[in-house]
């Protein structure tokens, strides 16, 4: 069976993106525009439904790394131990903050 949407008909690869994109949440409206898309993949990933679909949490879940957390442990290895020093660590292991804002710590 294959998924109409104002007079296209998705087959093939193109409906498996939908009903990939269906299954994770996406509108079928969205999912179709999606799937019948001439656009590559890179080009593609900015749309929102595949933003919907593929959000950072459900990445995160998935197991995959988030770029962000490494530069973030990359910095604060490379800070200098006195500018370390007035940084104060918060709940989450990825945020600090700086105690002294003129010490230069933490990015600031």
């Amino acid at each position: 069976m294959a998924l109409t949407f104002t007079g296209r008909c998705v087959s093939g690869e193109s409906h498996d993106k939908v009903r990939s994109l269906m299954r994770l949440g996406v509108r079928v409206q969205s999912a179709v525009a999606c799937g019948i898309t001439s656009k590559g993949p890179w080009r593609s990933s900015k749309t929102p439904g595949i933003n919907q679909a593929l959000s950072n949490a459900y990445l995160k879940r998935q197991g995959l790394y988030e770029l962000r957390d490494g530069w973030v442990k990359l910095t604060i290895l490379s800070e200098t131990p006195s500018a370390l020093a007035s940084c104060v660590a918060l709940p989450s292991a990825s945020m600090l903050t700086c105690a002294d804002p003129q010490a230069g710590c933490c990015g600031g």
